[in-house]
């Protein structure tokens, strides 16, 4: 958690309870300098068993939604999702998604590939058309028709968090397995006129079944790299961190990694008029690409040991329930209305068609 965040749990009031409390507790208890347990925190999170896996991201997201809107906007963002009926009418429908992650595909193979962020992000805003099954019904034609999907960034988080997903469902074996690969990730990012300035990796290792993580952190005080490893804590020397730099000639520097699953970075202040910025993302925004994500560790609980349930059922209700990132990114409808009056009428079942055709979608491009 960044020192805005901090500062900003410090001003709650203690009565407030839940999350907010326990996480305020667990502050003080570091800042005094004693030794922080998370029990009480894990058990407001309802983990009864802390040596079952669990997934960081998700955890991540359900402090942040449990905590008041103060808190959690620091790491919120929003993405504008708009579809585009291909034939004659043109008809545009517009739909506003906030987000705390944003999940990006890995497509390389997990032998001998090095996987990239940027390419990851760009991936995540490429081009996606409807067609086919996948065609989706316009009430202008009145008839499925293929449907484009664009998405942009609408709100630059203050915080951006990217997760890297890792964890995708083999169908020759029917379950799920990590990608390994080697990525590349940028110290520096810079998405239109913003920077961002990498300062957290949640890693994990191991694999679907069972697994543990760390973290890295770059301190706000003397910007120092620290590893968190359950109760060990350590600097990390200049000469560690290099050996995780593929090249120390990159612009800008970069660290490869096989572990990183969350990647944190903190936005620096807007630049000037006169500052030269090269994006990241295309100008022409373009729509996400989606996934399946299984359910994986989290990082609040001391233990190296972790097992995950065995129970198929269990892991394919986990699967429906991250079947689409529209679910993920669950927020209220904006909506740009045009055409006739039947049009208008029809908006409502438009709308629950639409769903319902994205999440279909969705789940056959896992």
């Amino acid at each position: 958690m960044t020192k805005e965040f901090r500062e900003a749990v410090d001003r709650q009031d203690s009565e407030v309870g839940g999350v907010v409390l326990q996480l305020k507790k667990l502050f003080a208890t570091l800042k005094s300098g004693h030794t922080a347990s998370t029990q009480e925190l894990t058990h407001t999170l309802c983990i009864r068993n802390v040596f079952e896996q669990q997934d960081a991201a998700e955890y991540f997201q359900r402090i942040l939604s449990s905590v008041s809107r103060e808190l959690s906007t620091l790491y919120r963002g929003a993405v504008r999702n708009t579809t585009t009926c291909q034939q004659g009418c043109h008809d545009t429908s517009e739909e506003e998604c906030p987000f705390m992650v944003l999940p990006l595909s890995i497509d390389a193979p997990s032998d001998h590939h090095i996987y990239r962020v940027e390419d990851g992000w760009k991936a995540f805003f490429k081009p996606s058309v409807l067609d086919g099954d996948n065609q989706m019904y316009c009430d202008i034609c009145e008839q499925k028709t293929d449907t484009e999907m664009r998405c942009e960034i609408k709100e630059y988080p203050k915080i951006l968090t990217l997760q890297l997903k890792r964890f995708a469902f083999d169908y020759s074996w029917m379950t799920y397995v990590k990608n390994d690969c080697e990525a590349d990730i940028p110290r520096t990012l810079t998405i239109e006129k913003y920077k961002y300035e990498l300062y957290a990796i949640t890693n994990h290792s191991g694999t679907y079944t069972g697994g543990h993580y760390n973290a890295l952190i770059r301190s706000y005080e003397d910007h120092s790299w620290y590893c968190f490893d359950d109760t060990n804590v350590g600097k990390i020397s200049d000469e560690w961190l290099l050996m995780y730099q593929p090249n120390p000639h990159y612009n800008p520097p970069k660290i490869r990694s096989r572990n990183a699953y969350l990647l944190m970075y903190e936005r620096e202040d807007f630049p000037g008029p006169d500052s030269p910025v090269t994006p990241v993302t295309p100008e022409t925004p373009v729509a996400p690409v989606t996934h399946v994500t299984p359910v994986m560790p989290v990082t609040l609980v001391q233990g190296s040991s972790i097992t995950s349930p065995s129970d198929p059922q269990e892991r394919q209700l986990t699967a429906t329930q991250q079947s689409s990132n529209c679910q993920n990114l669950a927020a209220p409808v904006i909506r740009t209305q045009k055409g006739s009056q039947k049009h208008r009428r029809h908006r409502r079942s438009k709308k629950r068609r639409r769903r319902r055709r994205h999440r279909r979608h969705r789940g056959q491009r896992v």
